[in-house]
C-alpha cells in the first residue's frame, strides 16, 4: 500500500505522478457527460476499443501513440456521428 501512495503522491516530480494527474482530469472531465448522455458513454467506449487494439495488436503495435490516439479519437467520433446525428431544430418565421 505504501508504494502505490508513495506513486500517487510522488514528490519527485517523476512521471507516474504526473500520469496519475492526466487519469484523474480524463475520468472528471469524461464520466459526467457520459453517465448523462448515452451517445458520449457509446464514443468513449469506442475510442477505448480502438486504443486498446492498438495496444495488443502486432502490426498497430508500431503506430507512434500520438497517432494512434488521433486515429481512435476521429474514428469514433465519425462512427457515433453516423450513428448519433444531431438534429437541428428550425426557428418558425
Amino acid at each position: 500500500m505504501s508504494n502505490f501512495l508513495q506513486t500517487l503522491f510522488n514528490t519527485n516530480h517523476d512521471q507516474p505522478s504526473f500520469l496519475v494527474f492526466v487519469v484523474l482530469a480524463f475520468i472528471a472531465i469524461v464520466v459526467p457527460p457520459a453517465k448523462k448522455n448515452r451517445d458520449v458513454f457509446v464514443a468513449v467506449v469506442l475510442a477505448l476499443i480502438f486504443s486498446s487494439l492498438f495496444s495488443w495488436t502486432p502490426g498497430l503495435k508500431t503506430v507512434s501513440p500520438g497517432l494512434s490516439i488521433v486515429i481512435c479519437t476521429v474514428a469514433a467520433a465519425a462512427i457515433c456521428a453516423a450513428l448519433f446525428p444531431v438534429k437541428e431544430e428550425r426557428e418558425a418565421a
